[in-house]
């Protein structure tokens, strides 16, 4: 297989990468490789840049290096996650990896150059606000007081993206990690919920499994044993179906394996 690039008439200002297979031309556009990447079909994404000359001085480059680390943040490579944001940092999709690789990926937690992304890209990007939401929920941090989580995730309520989606999701681990006020639990169901509503019912299977499997921690804890066992369930058949998506992504697969014990505990 030759991957090469094409260059296409400037009327067409988003480069291709092109796939000759058995003397057949099939083109991958940036918007295609994305939805891949949607799919959770990240290694494929991986595959088909790797032998790839991308510039990094270009915008062309930048966005392909962009969404390359952020196949390797879902993989959980983070270094390499980290060289792609750095590599294409002039773009704001790369900025926002990098606030998600600062309040997530233990080599590279730093609230202080959060705080600076933040300032740099402003208070309603919600991938900031999902990055400041998930290192709140760390039990180090004390950057958000869950009356303020709800504050954030209530400025989204209209925004029906996956981005707005993987928000509730982190409302809804944040509570079940930091449960103070009465109720809190029952919250983080809630926001789980709301997030696997929003995540549909067609794509998205490694956001809509790890909900499912938060929400039944929060369940458990709650003692709605049989509401447990059914996330639990739902959460291991949905790591089974990202899993035929991206067979060799271990995170994945290591995320499977704990569903599926999850699910024997709450049965034994």
């Amino acid at each position: 297989m030759l991957l090469y690039w094409q260059e296409v008439p400037e009327m067409f200002w988003n480069r291709v990468l092109t796939i000759r297979l058995f003397g057949e031309c099939n083109m991958l556009t940036f918007e295609e490789l994305r939805a891949m990447y949607d799919r959770g079909q990240t290694q494929d994404v991986i595959n088909a840049l790797q032998d790839i000359s991308i510039d990094p001085a270009t915008e062309d480059g930048q966005r392909y290096l962009t969404l390359k680390g952020w196949c390797h943040y879902r993989r959980k490579e983070n270094k390499e996650a980290h060289n792609c944001a750095i590599a294409a940092k002039a773009l704001p999709w790369a900025r926002e990896l990098m606030a998600y690789l600062h309040a997530y990926a233990p080599a590279h937690i730093d609230d202080e150059a959060l705080m600076e992304i933040a300032n740099e890209l402003g208070s309603t990007n919600i991938n900031v606000a999902n990055a400041f939401v998930i290192r709140a929920r760390a039990d180090d941090c004390s950057i958000l007081t869950g009356d303020e989580v709800d504050r954030i995730a209530a400025s989204f309520r209209g925004d029906e993206s996956v981005h707005a989606a993987n928000l509730m999701h982190n409302a809804g681990r944040f509570f079940l990690a930091k449960p103070k006020r009465p109720g809190d639990l029952q919250r983080a169901t809630q926001y789980l919920d709301d997030a696997i509503r929003r995540y549909g019912t067609e794509a998205n299977f490694h956001h809509r499994a790890a909900a499912n499997f938060w929400k039944s921690q929060a369940f458990e804890k709650i003692g709605w044993k049989a509401h447990a066992v059914d996330a639990a369930q739902e959460s291991v058949r949905l790591w089974e179906e990202q899993c035929k998506l991206d067979p060799t992504n271990k995170s994945f697969l290591q995320k499977k394996d704990d569903a599926a014990q999850r699910l024997a505990t709450l049965t034994a």
